[in-house]
């Protein structure tokens, strides 16, 4: 990954990652720290597998391979948004998430579950605005705090009366606090 950003000649540029893509945010403007200017770590954690989680991943994955990746995708994507199915963005995230395979639910879910950033907090180097939904089913605000709290230099955006996905939810406050940022 970044090589490939590396052969785009960026430049420097700013990162944002959400849930799974902030994990991989962290490891990128770690890695690539000299060009990540500004980062964004939106509704995301210092951990793979959280603690507590709804079910193991090994669950996940058999869950997955009965119901198929289009019924996973609704399961899942219903828990974004604080009114579930209901909820405006739900049709639009829904249908992108189902037009995953199988293969890639199962790698998403074994990347998650190897993967632990905490020991590399205090290496990330820029500045950086860690965004949370208050009512996030999917990231605890124990991840979140531990993001604002060991990365030095972290601003902390907490949006009240969303979940996992405040830029469906509240697109205007999300568009204003990620803008003022890298502004």
């Amino acid at each position: 990954m970044i090589q490939h950003l590396r052969d785009l000649r960026l430049g420097m540029y700013h990162l944002l990652g959400h849930s799974m893509g902030g994990m991989i945010a962290q490891e990128i403007a770690r890695r690539d720290f000299e060009r990540v200017d500004r980062l964004v770590l939106y509704a995301t954690g210092a951990i793979g597998v959280l603690p507590g989680r709804f079910e193991t991943i090994e669950e996940s994955k058999k869950r997955a391979a009965e119901d198929g990746p289009a019924a996973t995708a609704q399961r899942i994507s219903a828990t974004w948004f604080l009114d579930r199915e209901a909820a405006q963005g739900f049709e639009h995230c829904a249908a992108v998430a189902a037009q995953s395979k199988l293969a890639a639910i199962n790698a998403g879910l074994d990347a998650m579950h190897s993967w632990s950033g905490e020991q590399n907090l205090s290496q990330i180097r820029q500045e950086t605005l860690v965004l949370w939904g208050d009512r996030d089913r999917t990231y605890p605000w124990s991840q979140t705090h531990m993001l604002w709290q060991e990365i030095p230099k972290t601003s902390l955006a907490v949006v009240p009366g969303c979940a996992h996905a405040v830029h469906a939810e509240k697109t205007e406050l999300f568009q204003l606090l990620v803008s003022d940022f890298l502004e």
